[in-house]
């Protein structure tokens, strides 16, 4: 499971999405995963948005989360 916490004033910047695609390269790279997900609240757009530009592919969605994954490259 891949998590991130920005603080407001960094929404935007880019920080979450340079410092996600650095562990997941290194989680790929050191690790035997074949997948990695993330998950957030359904109005958090920004928040799926940081999934979307990580490559990561919608998987499912309730009320209470929306899944996104990425398999292994």
């Amino acid at each position: 499971m891949l998590g991130y916490a920005i603080a407001r004033a960094h929404w935007g910047s880019g920080i979450a999405v340079e410092a996600a695609t650095a562990v997941i390269a290194w989680a790929f790279a050191e690790h035997d995963l074949t997948e990695i997900w993330a998950s957030t609240d359904p109005p958090h757009v920004q928040s799926r948005r940081v999934m979307e530009k990580l490559g990561m592919t919608f998987d499912r969605s309730d009320d209470r989360k929306v899944v996104y994954r990425l398999r292994r490259p």
